[in-house]
């Protein structure tokens, strides 16, 4: 896990799988980290605005459908 301080002196933190320091430092997993989530809220506002903000559930599998009803749910609280 990468903790990290916020200009708001809040402390926050993501989980990743490169944990070698000598290989990745923390200021180049933060700024890929970033950059990743700039292009995520990009990519959702297109769907919102395609969908009209409507919800839609694209499952392949039955047993998929309360993963992505709870994570919606945890979205919209």
């Amino acid at each position: 896990m990468i903790c990290y301080q916020d200009p708001k002196s809040d402390i926050k933190g993501f989980i990743t799988s490169l944990i070698d320091p000598t290989l990745y430092s923390m200021n180049a997993l933060l700024s890929v980290y970033w950059e990743q989530w700039e292009i995520e809220q990009s990519f959702g506002e297109l769907k919102n605005n395609q969908l009209n903000g409507e919800i839609t559930l694209r499952i392949r599998f039955l047993e998929e459908r309360w993963q992505k009803l709870w994570g919606y749910y945890w979205v919209i609280i």
